[in-house]
């Protein structure tokens, strides 16, 4: 376990170089042809860097340290390869590499996989970052995520605050605890505390993942997707303002939409073929509809409280495999439209009420003028 501590001030990295044990290293910059490798060490020994600016290929195994990285190029962060006792690293041992401000710039490409700390992580418009599943179930966690390019997260991965202006996508995990593929049930549990999607934003979501709460502005889009093996999503507090769709069986606890708002049928079977007269059972606890905002529901939710402000807008749409969608108590006191044999328990109307004929027959044909 002795302590290396090579001190390097600045250094200038133009073609292949590599770095094992514990040193210091200041400033450092790597040119665009450069393969550049911080490797782990079977002790535990890490080296530590202040500013970086990498643009060429760097490969980061172990648990080094970093203040400032600024990425234009191609880097990996890996898993590492060593046991404390220096054996070849098993699935589940975690590797720590730590970041203080990780930024990654128009054109450059970051693939994290394994156990890291990210403090600061900003992914400009044009870079893509890939935070990618690990067969041991190992995770990032991230403190603050600014995300204005395209990113994508699998597995069960930490997040505290995000902020996405560009092409966020929380994935299904690809690994069973084993190694294996993961299979249709897998949990993925991919966590955000805090989760904003911007104004042009377009956030997508499908698997097992938790969100605290979860911001979509105005201008913004949100899609939670069906899963063919049913796995789903669930959402503590939700605030729409932009659009936003939902599909399959997600959760949700409160939820306020003042822009444009579809729960719509899920598109799977449960053995993955498309959907026919399936449940979607998406839930509700308290869905709150404020003026200007439009709602749409149609295949089967459930709802236990909806309330919808005046100059709101709510629909329950008919299903020609006659999914309905069960409510527990509604206030509406402003325009609600109901078509199709949708269950309301306690229903109190101060607005415009409209309870139509429905437009399918059983069978997916336009409804005939005495069909129930």
């Amino acid at each position: 376990m002795l302590l290396d501590l090579a001190q390097f001030q600045n250094v200038q990295q133009n073609a292949n170089m590599g770095f094992t044990g514990q040193h210091q290293i200041e400033n450092m910059t790597t040119g665009k042809e450069s393969n550049t490798q911080f490797n782990d060490h079977k002790a535990g020994q890490f080296s530590t860097v202040g500013n970086l600016t990498q643009n060429g290929n760097m490969k980061i195994s172990g648990n080094h340290q970093f203040k400032n990285f600024t990425n234009n190029g191609n880097t990996q962060v890996m898993p590492r390869t060593f046991n404390p006792d220096g054996t070849p690293a098993q699935l589940m041992l975690m590797d720590l590499a730590q970041f203080q401000n990780y930024s990654n710039a128009a054109g450059g490409n970051t693939s994290i996989q394994g156990t890291h700390a990210f403090k600061n992580l900003n992914n400009a418009k044009g870079g893509n970052v890939n935070v990618l599943d690990h067969k041991g179930g190992q995770f990032s966690t991230f403190g603050n995520t600014n995300n204005a390019g395209n990113m994508n997260v699998s597995g069960n991965h930490q997040f505290d605050n995000t902020t996405n202006s560009g092409n966020f996508v929380a994935a299904p995990r690809t690994f069973n605890p084993d190694g294996s593929p993961a299979q249709l049930v897998l949990m993925d549990l991919a966590s955000f505390q805090n989760y904003s999607n911007a104004e042009g934003g377009n956030t997508s979501i499908q698997g097992t993942h938790a969100f605290k709460n979860l911001n979509n502005a105005k201008g913004g889009n949100v899609n939670v997707l069906d899963h063919k093996g049913g796995q789903f999503s669930t959402f503590g507090n939700t605030n729409n303002a932009g659009n936003m769709n939902v599909s399959g069986n997600h959760q949700f606890d409160n939820t306020t939409n003042s822009g444009n708002f579809v729960a719509a049928p899920r598109t799977f079977n449960p053995d993955g073929s498309p959907a026919a007269l399936l449940m979607d059972l998406a839930s509700f606890n308290n869905f709150a509809n404020q003026a200007g905002g439009n709602a749409s529901f149609q295949g089967t939710h459930t709802i236990k409280n909806l309330t919808n402000a005046k100059d709101g807008n709510v629909k329950f749409l008919d299903h020609k495999g006659g999914q309905f969608v069960t409510v527990g108590n509604t206030q509406n006191a402003g325009n609600m439209h109901v078509s199709g044999l949708h269950q309301f328990d306690n229903t109190t109307n101060t607005g415009n009420f409209v309870v139509a004929p429905r437009t399918f027959n059983p069978d997916g044909s336009p409804a005939q003028l005495l069909l129930l």
